[in-house]
């Protein structure tokens, strides 16, 4: 995540993206580009930067990246869960095993609101990055005991609303230029449905609505994967300022 917002994102913004229109000649608004006479934060032109077009260039080679990497799929942590309910006077009781998670596809990137730059301060150059995923989709399998029958198979499902904020930072060091990723936010995740359900035969509707209930239930798993995964992600990378704003 810091290769491309460091390596890609901040070089290109800073030598003057936001003034000639962005890659691949996206209409840009912003501002003329400050005049960078200083790297110490006392001579920087504060300005902001709403650079959306050009974002979403940028979103969309992010996406080949995590294609070409093989980090589209990540891995969910096992987790059991109890369930109890009572049809008519039988109450049926039992613990179900989540194991084998996956989460997918964190190759379907897209911006979820203004991606704003702005210059000047202490920091030489800061970005705010919402961003989502479109194509959210996760699976397990299952195994547990109903009535003392041993049960196994697998449901997978979508997660229809998630949202994250990115901030990434350009700060002086040693006289050196280092890009950082300073927060990386979950806002929202929401909507997770199962949509297939395999192992119990002719009950397997009712178990989906179950399991869609229960894997909810599991939703801080799935956070904690996600945003450990984006920070995980996120390194300094130290370059030359003068390579960016000669």
């Amino acid at each position: 995540m810091s290769t491309w917002l460091c390596s890609v994102l901040l070089p290109l913004v800073a030598t003057g993206a936001l003034a000639t229109g962005g890659a691949g000649g996206a209409n840009v608004t912003a501002p003329a580009a400050p005049s960078f006479t200083a790297y110490n934060g006392t001579a920087l032109v504060a300005s902001t930067y709403v650079i959306n077009e050009f974002a979403d260039f940028l979103l969309a080679v992010a996406s080949k990246e995590v294609m070409a990497t093989g980090m589209q799929q990540i891995a969910l942590p096992d987790v059991d869960l109890q369930f109890s309910k009572r049809f008519a006077f039988i109450k049926v009781s039992f613990t179900i095993n989540f194991y084998d998670g996956w989460l997918n596809s964190l190759a379907s990137l897209r911006r979820q609101g203004d991606v704003v730059a702005t210059t000047g301060g202490p920091k030489l150059l800061v970005v705010d990055v919402p961003f989502g995923f479109s194509d959210l989709r996760f699976g397990f399998r299952h195994k547990f005991r109903v009535i003392g029958v041993p049960v196994r198979g697998v449901v997978e499902g979508t997660v229809a609303s998630n949202a994250f904020r990115v901030r990434a930072s350009v700060t002086l060091s040693d006289n050196s230029c280092v890009c950082g990723v300073d927060s990386v936010e979950l806002t929202d995740l929401g909507g997770i449905r199962v949509t297939r359900f395999k192992g119990l035969g002719p009950i397997n509707s009712l178990m989906k609505k179950i399991s869609t209930s229960l894997v909810n239930r599991a939703r801080g798993d799935i956070e904690n994967e996600l945003r450990k995964t984006l920070q995980q992600a996120a390194g300094d990378v130290r370059f030359d300022c003068d390579s960016l704003w000669a």
